[in-house]
């Protein structure tokens, strides 16, 4: 299951990829554009929810509402509108290394502040993608 969602991601953001390029070649605003696609998310998202039974929380205290706005502002709204004008300045292909280069980062942060332990399986994870990224911006010959 785990990796049938997986790809059904990949097969999304790469869609999303593709709107993202024909709305900049459109002449659309990066930002509004971004703010409708999120508020559309958002509205499929609740109502995909509340069809499976899922019930919503939320929790009145300080630790649980600022990181709700750390990754709101930070996580969504600052980091989708810096993706895109990425994508828009160089393209889809050499922005999509983004998506390699978030889970080496992400395994950096998680040592550096929450102990995160390696293990040979996240290690060689860790090489492929830093390989994958070197083979694909290594330019041709």
């Amino acid at each position: 299951m785990g990796i049938t969602i997986a790809l059904v991601a990949t097969v999304f953001a790469a869609v999303g990829n593709l709107i993202a390029v024909r709305n900049h070649r459109a002449g659309l605003p990066t930002l509004p554009v971004t703010a409708w696609g999120m508020l559309y998310g958002s509205l499929i998202s609740f109502a995909f929810a509340a069809i499976m039974g899922v019930t919503w929380t939320f929790e009145r205290t300080a630790g649980y509402v600022l990181s709700l706005a750390y990754l709101a502002l930070f996580g969504s709204v600052f980091a989708f509108g810096a993706y895109l004008t990425l994508l828009k300045r160089v393209g889809a292909g050499p922005s999509s290394f983004v998506a390699v280069a978030t889970p080496v980062i992400a395994l950096a942060l998680s040592t550096l502040f929450e102990g995160y332990r390696w293990t040979w399986v996240s290690a060689a994870g860790l090489v492929l993608a830093v390989f994958g990224n070197w083979l694909a911006l290594r330019g041709k010959r």
